[in-house]
């Protein structure tokens, strides 16, 4: 009875009701994208690659050797200071971030690595570690001392290194460029989400590993 008074039936109303909610909903799921997009900015390619167990010590020392590396270049910034006895210079690490660049794509794509991970991810992974930190390098232009200085530039540098080494939530780990498959479960799993049981003779993902009877032996 009701439609009989209204100029269109009352279920047209209720679907144009609707389709005025879906079109809200829409506009804000294009807002979330958006603010994804912002969140997950454009990482390059990364190149994976599987190895046997054979080759795990070799790729455990390169990675270990790139984190001293990065270590020993970042100390370099450490500078006698004015007021403190030691000084950051975040500032000049910055201003030279081309040369960390260069150590990590060198040291990924040595002789025998096979890894060919490119210049443009070493240089996104750089900037984006050293990103974090601008904010402390636009501060100190209002200070007028050194805000980075003792114990906090050791702090600086650790947290750097994790950055480039561990990445963020969003990001890959170093190390999970190399793959190794579980001898137990058969799946892929990066390198250091495992070890070496059974006088190296199985590589065994953790899950696997702590399912076993501790018979291993650890690298």
């Amino acid at each position: 009875m009701i439609d009989h008074y209204n100029e269109f039936p009352h279920s047209v109303n209720v679907i144009d009701k609707m389709n005025i909610e879906l079109s809200e909903v829409q506009e804000e799921l294009e807002r979330l994208k958006e603010k994804c997009k912002m969140m997950n900015p454009y990482i390059p390619d990364f190149n994976i690659i599987l190895i046997c167990k054979g080759q795990l010590n070799d790729y455990l020392e390169l990675f270990d050797k790139i984190r001293e590396n990065i270590r020993d270049y970042l100390h370099l910034y450490k500078k006698e200071g004015v007021i403190a006895d030691e000084e950051y210079d975040l500032k000049d690490l910055c201003y030279n971030s081309n040369e960390l660049i260069d150590i990590l794509y060198n040291r990924l794509n040595e002789n025998g690595s096979n890894l060919n991970i490119s210049q443009e991810w070493c240089e996104y992974r750089i900037d984006n570690a050293l990103d974090k930190f601008k904010p402390i390098v636009e501060l100190q232009k209002y200070w007028w001392e050194n805000m980075i200085k003792d114990d906090i530039s050791d702090d600086i540098i650790e947290m750097i290194i994790n950055y480039v080494i561990e990445g963020n939530d969003y990001e890959v780990k170093l190390c999970d460029c190399v793959k190794i498959k579980c001898d137990k479960c058969n799946h892929i799993h990066s390198i250091d989400e495992g070890v070496i049981v059974k006088n190296y003779s199985e590589w065994n993902c953790w899950d696997c590993y702590s399912d076993s009877d501790g018979d291993s032996d650890e690298d």
